[in-house]
């Protein structure tokens, strides 16, 4: 039962940090899209 609790710990620490590389990588795409978006007009 204590290890099902861990792999559960596990998965869930994965799933956080999938989530925060994700919105970081989005949120720097986003500052250079803005970037190029602002020298092109």
């Amino acid at each position: 039962m204590a290890k099902r609790k861990h792999i559960g710990t596990v998965i869930l620490t994965i799933l956080v940090a999938a989530l925060l590389a994700s919105g970081i990588s989005g949120w720097l795409f986003w500052q250079s899209a803005q970037r190029v978006i602002g020298e092109a007009q």
